[in-house]
């Protein structure tokens, strides 16, 4: 199984039960930078990831633009 994003593949590796495809999926398909993290939004995700990566700053700073393209 493969999931492209601007005709390029990335091969699925994972589990092959439902719930882990769906799993892999919505982490593939989601948004790679989410501004304003409000507290929830942060426990949730820090929750359903392994790891998460923050930049904290004014969102149009150079190390925040840097992070954004980067992600």
């Amino acid at each position: 199984m493969k999931f492209f994003v601007q005709g390029s593949p990335t091969e699925f590796n994972g589990g092959r039960k439902a719930d882990e495809i769906v799993d892999w999926l919505i982490k593939k398909s989601g948004p790679a930078v989410v501004e304003d993290l409000d507290k929830e939004i942060l426990l949730k995700t820090t929750a359903d990831n392994k790891v998460v990566a923050l930049c904290v700053g004014e969102k149009d700073s150079v190390n925040c633009k840097a992070f954004a393209e980067t992600a």
